[in-house]
């Protein structure tokens, strides 16, 4: 986390995240993990949910139905960014079915009334829309690599090989190895 500005390098984060939520954390970037694409996610969520709630008066047709809807699917959206983390499938495939589920109400919200509402509740509802399309895509590709078992995981040249020809290069190798290995140990024993 960040310093806050408490002086104390990072260990009172006094900022509530804040600095790290929009810059990332200042110590070296943010931390990568290999296939795990929850940071993005949490953000996009986040930002969704903030868009929703402050701009709900300018886009809603009848605020006073509609906003208890706006609130719960804020809730929801800034409960799975906050449960995000790369050890528990079962919040990747929640955050899942949270964005697509934003994606198309609000789609289908903006898209239904297109005739009917003014140019920026349209463009309201369709930013809320695309910004739940890449946390949805972030979701499925993290989603993805829960499936495959590649969290955490980097990729290597032999990737997509069978193990058998894996299994084989590797014997092959440490022959060599082996072979030169004994090699050298004989050289150094004909000139004693």
């Amino acid at each position: 986390m960040s310093d806050g500005g408490d002086g104390d390098g990072g260990s009172g984060g006094g900022d509530g995240g804040l600095v790290d939520f929009f810059w990332g954390p200042l110590s070296g970037g943010p931390r990568s993990i290999p296939h795990y694409y929850g940071d993005y996610v949490r953000q996009l969520l986040l930002g969704a949910a903030a868009l929703m709630m402050i701009f709900s008066p300018l886009y809603s047709d009848v605020l006073r139905q509609q906003f208890p809807f706006i609130i719960i699917g804020a809730v929801l959206a800034v409960s799975f960014a906050a449960l995000m983390n790369p050890r528990d499938k079962w919040v990747v495939i929640g955050s899942a079915v949270v964005s697509g589920g934003g994606l198309v109400i609000y789609a289908m919200w903006g898209m239904f009334g297109y005739e009917n509402i003014s140019p920026v509740a349209f463009m309201l509802r369709l930013a809320v829309a695309v910004i739940f399309l890449f946390a949805f895509y972030f979701s499925m590709k993290t989603l993805r690599a829960f499936m495959m078992r590649q969290i955490g995981k980097r990729e290597t040249i032999d990737e997509f090989e069978e193990p058998d020809v894996k299994i084989e290069q590797e014997m092959i190798e440490r022959e060599e190895v082996l072979r030169a290995k004994d090699g050298s140990d004989g050289s150094r024993g004909h000139k004693k």
